[in-house]
């Protein structure tokens, strides 16, 4: 489980790169907000898909 999870924060961060590189060009600080967006979606979905016994 604890490879999934690193697994799944690579791909999320290297996600998050590519909307940060787009949104600062596009957006500017819109670009913050949608991040803050996205990564409260990405841990809710952590949290509820993992199990509470987490070392």
């Amino acid at each position: 489980m604890k490879t999934l999870y690193y697994i799944s924060s690579v791909i999320f961060f290297g996600f998050a790169m590519v909307l940060f590189a787009l949104g600062t060009g596009v957006l500017g600080y819109g670009s913050f907000i949608g991040l803050a967006i996205i990564y409260l979606i990405v841990a809710t979905t952590m949290h509820r898909a993992t199990p509470a016994s987490s070392s």
